[in-house]
């Protein structure tokens, strides 16, 4: 017989003890588990929020201008005119079809004037820097899409330059408002001038074109005052080039060392400067309507005056309606081309004539590629630039067409108004007040489209767009 198992200690080989967790705690662990793991998704304000916070800011000013605080005494009240001067603000146009000086008391000047404000920053830019401010999250597409809106540059220091952007602008205004304030006043002054100088410095550095002179006569009555159009003139001048521009001339203070926009943009600026000044001095020099009747030093003055806001804020010393076809022509031209790309200037900017001007002669000479200060430039860029000149011609013909139809101007002057609200420029030959109800409305669609920008709208409508995963065979078409 076998002997029996020796019995084992009861300290060793006893099976282990099972415990079990209370099951009320494990979806319990997962939901916090599931907590850490997810994090608040960064907010997205994308093309179509900008297009709807421009259409809110515009919605906002017509039923502040609605108020009858905002009208001056015996002032007729009128929705589709509240509507369009609300929308030029907005938009930094100029065009008006009430007198801002009279029409509209202090406090709708003050509504305005916000409005203008809001409408140079951006509501993009306005939208971005409050989150920032905020300190929420900014979603990496929001980056992308600013820089592709506004060109604030470097994607990864948005921030800083957001700040400095508003800094720029209010340094600008409140130099702009002391300058125009002590030569109109004086130091001896009662301070009466503050509030049209502070007005006037707002509206220049935000290419607006909004003035209180009053009698829809813009600065007609600064004709023959040069310090206060260079003063003006030189606001409208650094509104037009943006504040990464400013930021580049500043930052480095020599010409190697800008970067390739900046030089860009100044080359062209002054190009056009240039070429505006004389044109506009040779054709209107004998004009009796225009520069006729002013001395050597006044016809040079305000000639140099018309070539700059031309391209960006719509203050006028001439009346564009007694200017020569030529002069017009021209004056179309440069409301056309507009300041640098992320400035308070529309048209479809001056880097976008430089770079489909370089491309032309590079395809001239039958180079692949063009390049400008020793750096090349892709075909995407090229791409971009062409669509902002086709969307820009598409709608300047499309809202001349509809004027045409609706109004009984002479075409020349239809042309001009929609150039000017679209290049959101200002000038016009007087027919603003005179428009249709149908003119009118066309009028405030085509500054709404200036405003966003034919690369904003662009951009938005190819959101979705896809690149096909093959790629077709090269033809060639028979051009030119």
């Amino acid at each position: 017989m076998k002997d029996p198992p020796a019995e084992m200690p009861q300290d060793q080989g006893q099976p282990p003890l099972i415990f079990r967790t209370i099951p009320i705690y494990r979806p319990l662990a997962r939901v916090v588990r599931l907590g850490k793991q997810v994090a608040t998704p960064p907010k997205t304000i994308g093309v179509r929020y900008v297009a709807a916070g421009f259409a809110f800011l515009i919605g906002l000013g017509t039923l502040l201008l609605s108020l009858p605080v905002a009208r001056g005494p015996e002032t007729a009240w009128s929705l589709l005119d509240t509507l369009f001067t609300a929308t030029s603000a907005v938009c930094v146009v100029g065009l008006v079809v009430v007198d801002t000086g009279t029409h509209w008391s202090v406090f709708g000047q003050g509504v305005i004037l916000g409005l203008i404000q809001l409408g140079g920053l951006g509501v993009m830019t306005a939208s971005m820097l409050i989150l920032i401010i905020l300190r929420r999250p900014v979603s990496f597409r929001d980056r992308i899409q600013l820089q592709e809106t506004s060109r604030l540059g470097n994607i990864r220091s948005v921030s800083g330059l957001l700040w400095v952007t508003v800094l720029v602008t209010v340094l600008f205004e409140l130099a702009g408002t002391a300058a125009i304030w002590y030569h109109l006043d004086g130091p001896g002054g009662n301070g009466k001038g503050l509030w049209p100088a502070a007005f006037h410095a707002v509206s220049a550095f935000n290419n607006a074109g909004f003035d209180v002179t009053g009698s829809l006569s813009s600065f007609t009555s600064f004709a023959r005052d040069p310090i206060m159009l260079l003063i003006v003139a030189v606001l409208a001048i650094f509104g037009g080039l943006g504040a990464l521009v400013l930021m580049d001339i500043v930052g480095h203070r020599s010409w190697r060392a800008f970067s390739q926009n900046s030089k860009l943009v100044l080359t062209i600026s002054a190009v056009l400067l240039i070429v505006g000044f004389l044109g506009i001095l040779a054709a209107e020099f004998a004009n009796p309507k225009t520069l006729g009747a002013l001395s050597l030093g006044d016809k040079a003055t305000n000639a140099l005056f018309h070539s700059v806001v031309a391209r960006t804020s719509g203050f006028s010393t001439l009346m564009v309606k007694e200017l020569h076809d030529e002069t017009q022509l021209l004056t179309m031209a440069l409301m056309y081309i507009g300041g640098a790309t992320g400035s308070t200037a529309g048209g479809i900017k001056v880097t976008t004539l430089a770079v489909l001007v370089l491309a032309s002669v590079a395809a001239t000479r039958g180079y692949e590629h063009a390049s400008a200060f020793g750096g090349r430039l892709s075909h995407q860029l090229i791409y971009r630039a062409l669509a902002v000149a086709t969307y820009a011609l598409a709608v300047v013909f499309l809202g001349t067409l509809l004027l045409a139809i609706t109004e009984q101007f002479a075409f020349r002057e239809l042309l001009f108004e929609v150039v000017s609200a679209f290049a959101t420029v200002g000038l016009s030959t007087g027919i603003t007040p005179d428009l249709s109800i149908a003119g009118k409305l066309t009028i405030i669609g085509i500054m709404y489209l200036g405003r966003l920008g034919p690369l904003t709208l662009a951009y938005g409508l190819a959101q979705r767009a896809r690149e096909p995963s093959y790629r077709l065979p090269e033809r060639d078409v028979a051009i030119g």
